[in-house]
């Protein structure tokens, strides 16, 4: 049996590092967490824009692969059964912080508090108005846009994440982009309004 250094070795199969944790080798579930930590708490940051709650994300998620992953069928893309799990934790979590208004709350700081610089054309002022507009898309929306745009998933991908057909998924980027366009004009306008008020 090869050494916990030798799983670094960047050749080393997914397949021979799960079994391996199944086995119990912890180096082997340590060298998963660095394949994926990243990964996985970009897709938690995308969807809440927070630090702390992507963190938790990140966490909860390897915990619940650390509970299930003998569960797990030699076969099955491995990739598309984390995201699954982190979604799923994405969405009961945006759950939970919608019943307590919490979500809510930030949002409304965010439209009032944060507005444009004077660089309203560079191309950082733009992401940063598709951030916090993507807050603001229903949640199916904003997790296959997500994972589209920001993860590169395909359709296909996107579908077995999140249980959908491949039309629904492609259905609901096309609302997503749709209602990005509106939102992110609302940001601009607001922008352009506060500025002319202000002289």
């Amino acid at each position: 049996m090869q050494s916990g250094k030798e799983i670094k070795k960047k050749n080393e199969p997914e397949k021979e590092i799960i079994r391996r944790i199944k086995c119990g080798d912890k180096e082997a579930f340590n060298f998963l967490i660095k394949l994926y930590q990243k990964k996985i708490f970009r897709l938690a940051y995308c969807y809440f824009q927070d630090e702390e709650e992507a963190m938790e994300i990140v966490q909860e998620t390897f915990l619940r692969v650390y509970q299930k992953i003998k569960y797990f069928t030699e076969g099955r893309n491995f990739q598309n059964w984390i995201y699954k799990i982190a979604s799923n934790l994405c969405i009961d979590h945006y759950r939970k912080l919608h019943r307590t208004n919490k979500l809510i709350n930030k949002l409304k700081e965010n439209h009032t508090v944060h507005t444009l610089d004077e660089r309203q054309s560079s191309a950082s002022d733009f992401k940063e108005i598709l951030k916090k507009s993507i807050q603001y898309l229903p949640y199916k929306q904003k997790m296959v846009f997500i994972m589209k745009y920001y993860e590169g998933l395909k359709y296909n991908e996107i579908s077995k994440i999140m249980k959908i057909s491949i039309g629904t998924a492609k259905s609901l980027n096309h609302r997503a982009i749709k209602s990005l366009q509106s939102i992110v004009n609302r940001f601009i306008r607001g922008n352009k309004n506060e500025k002319m008020q202000k002289n």
